[in-house]
């Protein structure tokens, strides 16, 4: 994404592999040991935890990136394993700033991070918007204002619906020619919105 001086702001991501220690989890699970799979499952934690303080440290560095980072899980199972732990997830949102991916999310995050800053981006541009249609407004009310009167008398002296069509074909190259007065300012705001 972009900051307000329009610098590149990155978004960290880094893919992170716990599998032995998950594999420990679901053979006590498989076990029917719950001893182990007690032990097994806090030491699965606090591998997660390490590994996003992990994250954090090494990748989170607002204003150059986003002020939180994706933790990548590559296999569903152990993603499954670690969103099932609710308390988990939310300590890893609040203390280190990570949001937990797995195979199937990844992209539906990335995606609604796109358009999330792709509607920041376009609200800021707001004003600018607001400033061309003041502009396109004024020029309407002033153009209007001398021309609306001969399509009143032309209606209400009775002329053809040839001669009202004519009329109202240099009102419409009016209005062509005012998009083509601005079109530079339009041109420019369909090609930021598309390029970032």
């Amino acid at each position: 994404g972009k900051d307000d001086a329009n610098s590149t702001v990155y978004l960290p991501i880094d893919a992170k592999f716990p599998k032995d220690v998950y594999e420990q989890y679901y053979d006590a699970f498989e076990a029917g040991d719950t001893a182990l799979m007690e032990s097994s499952g806090k030491q699965l934690e606090t591998t997660i935890k390490k590994m996003a303080k992990d994250i954090h440290d090494k990748y989170v560095d607002p204003p150059f990136t986003t002020d939180f980072a994706i933790m990548f899980l590559p296999f569903e199972s152990i993603y499954a394993e670690v969103i099932r732990r609710t308390s988990l997830v939310e300590t890893l949102q609040k203390e280190y700033k990570i949001v937990v991916t797995g195979p199937t999310t990844l992209g539906a995050i990335l995606n609604s991070l796109q358009m999330g800053f792709r509607t920041l981006a376009i609200q800021k541009r707001t004003g600018e918007v607001w400033t061309v249609l003041g502009a396109v407004k004024t020029e309407f009310s002033k153009f209007g204002g001398k021309n609306y009167r001969p399509f009143k008398m032309v209606s209400l002296s009775g002329w053809d619906s040839v001669t009202m069509l004519i009329g109202w074909c240099h009102y419409a190259d009016w209005i062509v020619s005012l998009c083509w007065l601005y079109s530079d300012t339009i041109y420019k705001l369909i090609s930021y919105q598309l390029n970032n």
